[in-house]
């Protein structure tokens, strides 16, 4: 058997580090949702210097194993090596202006990691090739990186003039998002997060009672739902202190963090556990009172609960008579029409259909838009989450639909890419209605937390969003008949 060639490993400094240095901290990884804070500076100033300085490193390993190149780089920031002078910080001089101008340094590293992702993944036949030579490749376009830090910092006078400074910050988002592609790889958690529990907080029976239904958990690097299945009402379910640790990893978090909307949080205390009335339904912890404030906004629908500090995003819904939502109803059309043929061929496959489509051409029925959502940031790249729909009435009444849902990915210069488009056709029985409930940044990974109904049953699940792809990570059952 042929023996792997062993990868070349190494961490690579452009940046000079300061020599006074604090305790080890934890590398920061480059991500589009967390940027730098002056806090993330946590190195001493060298003598009476003033500004500030970031340290950024390449962290990679290139080589070839069984055959295939093995190439990963990341762009990190190293805050025990970064400094900004205290009296900078202290006086109030440390302007946003400066601020940007250190992230735009991370900022345009990236652009090189991703650039060097490129090289590797379009590379043909790599492995025949010494680990020299690859490695000398990396070195080639490290140290254009280099050049182009040298000339962003000579260009804005380390970031003085603003219109330069702005410039310089548009030519390097346009760069990240041309290479979006070549982004950190989907799924991989790249900034270390530490294991919490995702719940959804609502209101349940005709007093109103307020519950949290565990949904996932992730522990450190995979996600995961483990709580217990739904069973038939009148069922005998255990009370809080005996709930087995096997259903959340061990014992049940006592203390919440519900996210109302708009940055809204509240507390809820958990106190015992309940079954709602049903044919079928999960064990939910019911919590102490809550306020009239968090009681009026869980009436209109679930929230997002959180075991950590981990933040919440708020989405919102687009309505017909908004500008952006006739912006982005020709984008979802043509999704409709692109994948209308295949889905009627797909489902097709089932006699009934096939019946139901001879008596009704439900593709000439009308184009209407279900739903559309989106993340309430005007954060870059948008995403928006559709469903959209034909239907007709045809035998003894019944209401024949053909559904289409998907996302679509929106970037800073308009340009759009369709993910993960699914589809069915179904009678009044077979309906299914995707709700987003809020969204979770963790690490470089971007997470929707969703509601999915169907006729007499309901779910909820959570999916990573990434620029070619939406898939499931978890799903969690909400009961029904």
């Amino acid at each position: 058997m042929k023996m792997p060639r062993l990868a070349l490993a190494c961490l690579c400094a452009v940046v000079p580090s300061s020599a006074y240095q604090t305790a080890a901290v934890d590398p920061i990884p480059w991500s589009a949702s967390r940027k730098l804070d002056w806090r993330d500076f946590r190195a001493k100033a060298p003598g009476e210097l003033q500004g500030a300085r970031s340290m950024l490193k390449y962290s990679y390993s290139i080589g070839c194993r069984d055959d295939q190149l093995h190439a990963d780089v990341t762009t990190l920031f190293l805050p025990d090596q970064s400094w900004v002078a205290y009296r900078v910080v202290s006086s109030g001089l440390a302007s946003p202006l400066g601020l940007r101008h250190e992230q735009t340094h991370f900022d345009l590293k990236e652009v090189y990691t991703r650039r060097v992702r490129k090289m590797f993944g379009e590379l043909a036949s790599p492995c025949p090739r010494s680990d020299n030579e690859l490695f000398a490749m990396a070195e080639r376009v490290f140290q254009q990186e280099a050049a182009a830090q040298r000339l962003f910092e000579d260009e804005t006078q380390a970031g003085t003039i603003e219109a330069r400074q702005l410039d310089w910050e548009k030519r390097i988002s346009a760069d990240l998002e041309s290479l979006s592609a070549f982004a950190a790889p989907a799924g991989v958690q790249t900034i270390e997060v530490q294991p919490f529990m995702v719940a959804v907080a609502g209101l349940v029976g005709e007093r109103g009672i307020p519950v949290l239904l565990p949904i996932a958990r992730f522990t450190g690097s995979n996600w995961i739902n483990t709580w217990v299945t739904t069973d038939e009402y009148g069922k005998p379910f255990p009370p809080l202190e005996k709930i087995p640790a096997a259903w959340l990893g061990g014992a049940v978090p006592r203390e919440w963090t519900v996210w109302l909307r708009r940055g809204l949080t509240t507390k809820a205390r958990v106190i015992g556990t309940i079954r709602r009335d049903g044919c079928s339904s999960p064990v939910e912890l019911t919590v102490e009172p809550l306020s009239v404030t968090s009681r009026y906004v869980l009436e209109a629908g679930r929230r997002v609960a959180v075991t950590s500090d981990q933040a919440v995003e708020d989405v919102r819904e687009l309505k017909p008579g908004e500008p952006e939502f006739a912006r982005v109803r020709p984008l979802i059309e043509e999704a409709f029409r692109a994948n209308e043929a295949g889905t009627i061929r797909s489902e097709s496959r089932r006699a009934w259909v096939r019946e139901a489509l001879a008596q009704l051409d439900v593709t000439k029925r009308p184009f209407e838009i279900e739903s559309v959502w989106r993340q309430a940031s005007d954060a870059s790249p948008v995403v928006y989450c559709f469903e959209a729909r034909k239907e007709g009435s045809y035998r003894d009444g019944l209401t024949l639909t053909l559904k289409i849902a998907g996302w679509i990915r929106l970037d800073a210069s308009g340009q759009s890419t369709t993910v993960s488009v699914s589809g069915s056709v179904y009678e009044e029985e077979g309906m299914w209605h995707r709700l987003p409930i809020g969204l979770l940044r963790v690490g470089s990974r971007t997470l929707w937390v969703m509601g999915l109904a169907h006729y007499e049953s309901g779910e909820f699940e959570i999916r990573e969003v990434t620029t070619t792809a939406v898939r499931r990570l978890t799903t969690a059952d909400n009961g029904g008949c």
